[in-house]
């Protein structure tokens, strides 16, 4: 649940689409939060949508949260829908649904993203589309750690290798929980190497060089 309140936490916009809702518990907590007035909360699944509409109807909000079926951003095209979530679908899936949607919602202000993979493919895709990451922050729930990155359009200085990894706002904040990841990731890392250099796979040195590098750029931080 930690998850979803930080999400609902960066929304800045009363008016809010929720990308792949699935049981709709970020739009539920955005309306109870006062962090939004409407939101549309929308699937590309008849399946979803109705764990949703039950979830939404228990907390008696069906005037408040409307469902969408259909793909990508397209169900937001003529909402005014100002915030767009997207939470809990993979990097390259939201890089997808973004490159594909975006176009047709000039009027969008803000992005709360919090994929679960490729975090740093994500952060270039946001620049260079021409959004700035205004914020970014690190939940560890169910021993896993989520990245939420709240974007806007707008230019900001460029990132270095290490900013684009980790994230310049968590760099500079350096919560407990980011130095827990710091920490996890070293391991994680040590252990890739060590199993790598136990094989003798093609392109082993190539990715045995590549995680070195990351391990001192962990160990740097």
């Amino acid at each position: 649940m930690e998850r979803i309140k930080a999400v609902t936490r960066e929304i800045e916009h009363l008016v809010v689409g929720d990308i792949g809702c699935d049981h709709a518990y970020t739009a539920i907590n955005a309306i109870l939060s006062g962090k939004a007035s409407y939101v549309y909360a929308c699937d590309i699944k008849k399946g979803p949508l109705g764990r949703a509409a039950y979830n939404i109807s228990k907390y008696g909000l069906s005037d408040k949260i409307g469902l969408k079926l259909g793909n990508g951003l397209k169900p937001l095209i003529g909402t005014g829908v100002l915030t767009v979530i997207i939470a809990g679908l993979g990097g390259f899936l939201t890089i997808e649904i973004l490159s594909e949607g975006l176009d047709h919602l000039p009027e969008i202000k803000q992005l709360i993203l919090q994929p679960m993979s490729e975090i740093k493919k994500v952060r270039i895709y946001i620049h260079n589309i021409g959004y700035m990451i205004k914020n970014e922050q690190l939940v560890y729930e169910g021993n896993k750690f989520y990245f939420i990155l709240n974007c806007a359009p707008g230019q900001e200085p460029g990132y270095s290798e290490a900013e684009y990894e980790l994230g310049r706002v968590l760099l500079y904040n350096k919560s407990d929980v980011f130095k827990k990841y710091i920490k996890a990731e070293i391991i994680k890392t040590k252990a890739i190497i060590n199993r790598i250099e136990s094989e003798s796979a093609n392109g082993a040195d190539t990715r045995k060089h590549e995680l070195t590098n990351r391990l001192e750029m962990l160990k740097g931080v």
